[in-house]
């Protein structure tokens, strides 16, 4: 199996884990899978590390993750933990993300989104 397929299967399987713990606030998880456009992988992946590097600088985001399928060139998976719902909203208002949704068009399409999980944590 590639690794990223591997990633996504751990991240899927570490969502169900999450869902059984037993305490008190609540997680926001998201899962997001990027594929870059003809000839915009190094634009794509330079967006995506500069959002990786911003949300981490936020109080509010527990893990920002940006992966790359070595197996497939301009294939990228996010797995962001916040920590809760409303606060990973509020990221929504951030200009470099206001940014990075204008770009998108033009540097690649998000081929999956498992988004809104809340778990206990």
């Amino acid at each position: 199996m590639k690794l990223y397929n591997v990633f996504l299967l751990i991240t899927c399987l570490a969502f169900q884990n999450a869902y059984a713990m037993e305490q008190n606030n609540r997680e926001h998880h998201i899962v997001v899978s990027v594929v870059a456009k003809a000839g915009q992988a190094d634009n794509l992946r330079n967006a995506l590390q500069n959002i990786q590097e911003l949300s981490r600088q936020e109080s509010t985001c527990l893990q920002y993750e940006v992966i790359e399928n070595n197996d497939a060139e301009g294939h990228f998976a996010l797995y962001e933990r916040w920590t809760n719902k409303d606060d990973h909203a509020l990221q929504f208002n951030k200009l470099y993300i206001q940014e990075f949704i204008e770009q998108l068009p033009t540097l690649g399409d998000v081929s999956l989104y498992i988004g809104g999980h809340d778990v206990q944590k």
